[in-house]
């Protein structure tokens, strides 16, 4: 999706009414508490809009950071507007998504380089508690009457849910007294190829083929590179 460089055409400030619209479609997604930790109103965010495509990115300005890509935003069939957070997001949140690939040594460079994960590098795959989430009955507007596109949204971002994923590598990080240490970082977002369970440790080892994760967005592609390009993983 950020393999290669893209422009910018629009910029607009995101709004109160239009950011709480984001948290809402991004609680659908992901860990509810987690999305609470990650945005709120009082952000101050951006929205990009990329030149010749549907696509686009919610920016956040930070007196801190700088601006940092929050989210990519994909609008996919029937005007659904897909989310996916960066790899600053995960920075900050570690765990918005109960699935994480964690990748055998080396295979890192391959999706930096552009490829998706393929089953063989993977180590090991973990599936946390499920994410809270609303019932579709209490995400609809009591006002409002039954529509059927928002359930189609609803049963959409679900699908969604279960879907994305994220992937961890060994990265060798250095803290603030000189001293080296390993520690297992965010290194991209993407969408699972098969649907259904996972497969169980020892087939991941031995059996399994083919694409595990078409990767979406990752360290040091484009979208990375519009950010400060920092480092700052939360210790929560």
């Amino acid at each position: 999706m950020f393999k290669k460089k893209f422009k910018i055409s629009t910029q607009t400030t995101v709004s109160n009414k239009d950011k709480k619209d984001v948290i809402s479609i991004l609680k659908q997604i992901y860990s509810e508490s987690q999305v609470e930790k990650l945005l709120t109103t009082n952000t101050e965010l951006r929205h990009d809009k990329l030149t010749s495509s549907k696509d686009s990115i919610y920016t956040l300005i930070s007196d801190s950071e700088g601006e940092i890509p929050l989210i990519a935003c994909h609008e996919a069939k029937g005007g659904i507007q897909e989310l996916y957070p960066s790899i600053y997001a995960f920075f900050k949140v570690p765990f918005l998504v109960p699935t994480i690939f964690y990748l055998k040594a080396g295979v890192e460079s391959y999706i930096t380089n552009g490829a998706h994960l393929m089953w063989p590098g993977v180590d090991r795959v973990k599936v946390f508690s499920p994410q809270e989430q609303k019932s579709s009955e209490e995400a609809k507007d009591p006002n409002a009457k039954a529509e059927k596109k928002h359930r189609k949204l609803n049963k959409a971002y679900e699908a969604l849910r279960n879907e994305v994923a994220v992937i961890f590598y060994k990265q060798f990080l250095i803290d603030d007294e000189g001293n080296t240490y390993m520690q297992e970082v965010p290194l991209a977002i993407g969408r699972r190829v098969a649907e259904g369970v996972l497969p169980s440790q020892d087939k991941i080892q031995k059996q399994a083929k083919g694409v595990a994760i078409e990767v979406i967005h990752c360290f040091l592609d484009e979208l990375w590179n519009m950010g400060n390009q920092q480092i700052n993983i939360s210790e929560e």
